[in-house]
């Protein structure tokens, strides 16, 4: 029974972690500076996505199986193309699939940078 109390602890306190780290980036800092505007401190740099029309996009998918990623849900996303293209390797398939990452990664631009960063270089 200790075990899993002292378990509990820990995960808590990850993802209390956590949670800091992401509130730290939003418009408005948690904690004590709750009214400090998070733009007054570090400035954040926005990777940018590729448009759709550039060749690293085409290089995206034939690499699907081998692209890492640090975000969970990236993964994952990632892995759901994998299976897209695998069941059907068509141009139109593909093209799909270059939008549909190609949304993804502009909607999560922020939150995502590392992992832009990493498929895109």
């Amino acid at each position: 029974m200790r075990f899993y109390s002292s378990l509990r602890i820990v995960i808590s306190h990850r993802a209390d972690v956590r949670a800091s780290r992401y509130f730290c980036h939003s418009k408005y800092v948690v904690g004590e500076h709750a009214s400090v505007d998070a733009s007054q401190g570090k400035q954040e740099v926005n990777v940018p996505v590729p448009s759709v029309s550039d060749p690293k996009w085409n290089k995206f998918v034939a690499s699907l199986s081998t692209i890492r990623a640090n975000e969970l849900s990236t993964k994952m996303f990632i892995n759901r193309l994998k299976i897209k293209v695998m069941f059907d390797n068509s141009e139109v398939v593909k093209q799909a699939v270059i939008r549909e990452a190609y949304d993804y990664f502009t909607k999560n631009q922020v939150a995502l940078k590392d992992d832009i960063q990493l498929v895109f270089g």
